[in-house]
């Protein structure tokens, strides 16, 4: 393997650990906090500078990455809007649940691409899962 295989390996499995643990440790905050910064420079962030200089940016415009905006949107900034919260729910739950089968998406940590598509596609979903059945029931 070469070092860069090696670095996103490490990097892979800390960032998917840490997200485990910080939903498990503080699904209330510190989850959020890291879900709306985690979503916006791995995926977004990561993308364009991979996408851009082979003119493939337009991707961007996928209907997969406006459903986790969405889901950063509401988590982030709006999380009282009912609305928004049915909207990224339903975009969350449903398209980019069926497209993590469609797709193949495969955890391969060593392959950024891989890790950033099955970040796109399940993020979203285990996000919107906690907001309505671990953050609702204890607001009430």
């Amino acid at each position: 393997m070469q070092v860069y295989d090696k670095i996103l390996f490490v990097l892979g499995v800390l960032t998917m650990g840490s997200f485990t643990y910080c939903m498990g440790r503080w699904p209330h905050d510190v989850f959020y906090i890291m879900y709306k910064f985690l979503i916006p420079l791995n995926i977004w962030g990561y993308r364009y500078t991979v996408l851009k200089p082979m003119k493939k940016h337009y991707f961007l415009l996928d209907f997969c990455y406006y459903s986790a905006f969405s889901v950063v949107l509401f988590v982030g900034f709006f999380p009282k809007n009912e609305y928004l919260y049915r909207i990224a729910s339903i975009c969350a739950h449903g398209s980019l649940g069926v497209s993590v089968y469609a797709f193949t998406n495969q955890m391969v940590f060593h392959n950024y691409n891989d890790l950033v598509g099955v970040m796109l596609h399940t993020l979203p979903s285990v996000c919107m899962w906690n907001v309505k059945q671990i953050t609702m029931p204890y607001e009430l």
